[in-house]
């Protein structure tokens, strides 16, 4: 699988050089002109896929939210008793009341 991998960055990548070996540039257009479309196509792609990937990034960095919405949460499909939110809610208030 790495050595996949590893061939498929090398082929894209190419493009981007401007070599395709004993074939040429690979639109035909020289090595300059080549070059630069390839880097406007990368920065097209790029452009597109910002928004899907960066929002993707930010759920798995913030899965939960907030520690209030969390323990809401918890609390609401029966993952702790009513004492334990009560307790950790409090907790939470005192540790945001010392921290401000």
């Amino acid at each position: 699988m790495k050595k996949f991998y590893f061939v498929s960055i090398v082929g894209c990548l190419m493009p981007l050089a401007g070599c395709a070996g004993a074939l040429g540039p690979p639109l035909g257009l020289g090595p300059g002109p080549d070059q630069a479309l390839w880097i406007g196509l990368f920065i097209l792609a790029g452009g597109l896929l910002w928004r899907p990937i960066r929002g993707m990034y930010l759920r798995w960095l913030k899965p939960g939210g907030t520690p209030e919405n969390i323990l809401r949460t918890r609390y609401a499909q029966g993952e702790i008793s009513e004492e334990q939110y009560l307790r950790m809610s409090q907790t939470l208030a005192q540790s945001k009341g010392q921290s401000a």
